[in-house]
């Protein structure tokens, strides 16, 4: 048997050209607090208002912030192989494969357009689904 763990954080989450008016400090959630739903502080000072944004303007807010993360991964890789003698020439071998065997769930960003209804959600799983695969291998 032989397994594969794989855990890594999530990326920063990077804005556009936003205007914001509030402090970086509050935009951070604990991570009891993160949902898909609300995953950072939109009511930290962005403005919201289609009609307030500019065309073009000096960047004073940061493309990124250190505190501020996507979701990370975690992912466990199972595998178990067993050989079977039948006869003198001929052996039996079971496999099994578990791909993302605990089945976690992996999240993309969340949205970071402020003028989007959808801001501060994720609304995305690009990671993939539990994947078992079984075989069998006659030799002779």
């Amino acid at each position: 048997m032989t397994s594969f763990y794989k855990a890594w954080s999530g990326p920063p989450i990077g804005f556009g050209n936003i205007i914001f008016r509030g402090d970086l400090h509050q935009l951070v959630l604990p991570i009891s607090e993160r949902k898909p739903s609300r995953w950072f502080n939109i009511d930290a000072g962005f403005e919201r208002d289609p009609a307030k944004q500019l065309a073009s303007n000096l960047r004073a807010f940061p493309s990124r912030l250190t505190g501020l993360r996507a979701k990370g991964m975690n992912i466990w890789n199972l595998s178990a192989i067993k050989n079977f003698r039948l006869t003198e020439r001929f052996r039996l071998q079971f496999r099994s494969e578990w791909l993302n065997a605990m089945n976690h769930t992996h999240l993309a960003a969340p949205n970071t357009t402020p003028t989007s209804p959808l801001f501060g959600t994720v609304t995305s799983a690009p990671g993939y689904p539990r994947q078992i695969y079984f075989a069998l291998k006659l030799t002779f």
